[in-house]
């Protein structure tokens, strides 16, 4: 059944690009403001040093989503710092990753529910398993955790699974509107043992009972070890400065926190982009500069290009990989066949 649905969204996908179809229209903007970032004929702003007159410019940033890389990185920076600081308490946490076998990740990949519901039974486990070793804990104690969803592996293979961030114990109210941490002590691999036995056991039950996987599959891939959803545990970090095992208390609503990339830098890299390289003083932003005339008179003083790079028309598939076709008869902007024997692909 997975193997013919597969095969069916591959054939229409195929279908659609044959008959001339392209990329959804966010796709191909995303691609074309990627191509437009760090590059300073399309506007830049003005840093200068008041002590010693050093300036320079700075290119504008595409801040796409999903292709440009430094962008990426400034937003998943921001979303870090932004957890650390406004979200998650000075307490103990931990990472958790789960992983289902390949079989599985078609149905996490084209339906959210399913999505929804392996991770609803993964943290139920977590919240189970921290809750047996925190003493003290009662049967409404509950966990704090923030899940991310990774839809691609390193490869951009598609590759659904899910990090979570998940504090080191359970919380638990008084009934006097207080809330009390407890610790949880003694996580041993035991206990992760039992967590994954219980993810792996629960998920197949709630695929089969859904129809999308035979009830003697899923007894084959309970008893198979290599075929079983994966949990990966972090290790803890350690209690931060002047942490306390009570929750203090904080405002009910927040902003989101927005961060300078400078201020990033320097939190992440110890490096203080605000600062002169030449005398170390304080540096500022003092102009932004949009106007194409503007831009292309500042550049050309400078001695730097007025124009973006010329884009390189698109290339066809390599002429090796064409069956069909004569070396040479096809595609002009194809590529010539190697001087020498090599498979490109084990890279990949």
């Amino acid at each position: 059944m997975l193997v013919r649905q597969m095969n069916e969204g591959r054939a229409e996908v195929e279908n659609e690009f044959s008959q001339g179809g392209s990329a959804p229209a966010h796709v191909e903007r995303e691609f074309r403001r990627y191509l437009e970032c760090g590059i300073l004929a399309h506007g830049f702003a003005r840093a200068r040093c008041a002590e010693c007159g050093h300036d320079f410019l700075i290119a504008w940033s595409c801040k796409g989503r999903g292709v440009c890389p430094a962008c990426n990185a400034r937003r998943m920076v921001e979303t870090a710092a932004h957890l650390a600081d406004h979200v998650i308490p000075r307490l103990p946490v931990r990472q958790w990753v789960l992983s289902v076998p390949k079989r599985l990740r078609y149905y996490l990949q084209s339906d959210p529910s399913v999505q929804n519901l392996a991770l609803h039974i993964f943290l139920s486990a977590v919240e189970q398993g921290l809750r047996q070793c925190s003493r003290g804990a009662g049967a409404g104690s509950r966990i704090g955790a923030v899940a991310f969803i990774h839809r691609f592996g390193a490869l951009l293979n598609p590759h659904l699974h899910f990090h979570c961030v998940v504090v080191d114990g359970v919380f638990e109210s008084d009934g006097d509107e207080q809330v009390h941490f407890h610790e949880a002590h003694a996580l041993a691999p035991e206990a992760l043992d039992e967590i994954q036995a219980k993810v792996r056991l629960r998920l197949l039950r709630a695929l089969t009972r859904r129809g999308l996987l035979e009830r003697e599959d899923a007894q084959a891939m309970a008893g198979a070890g290599a075929e079983t959803p994966v949990v990966a545990a972090a290790t803890p970090a350690p209690n931060p400065p002047n942490a306390s095992p009570e929750v203090t208390e904080e405002p009910a609503h927040r902003r989101a926190a927005r961060y300078a990339w400078a201020l990033l830098l320097a939190r992440i890299y110890e490096v203080f982009a605000l600062l002169c390289p030449k005398c170390g003083g304080a540096i500022r932003i003092i102009a932004f500069i949009t106007e194409a005339v503007a831009v292309r008179d500042i550049l050309a003083h400078l001695g730097e290009p007025t124009s973006p790079p010329r884009m390189a028309p698109a290339r066809g598939p390599p002429l090796w990989e064409i069956s069909d076709a004569a070396q040479g008869e096809s595609d002009p902007q194809a590529q010539p066949a190697p001087d020498y024997e090599f498979d490109q692909r084990l890279a990949w």
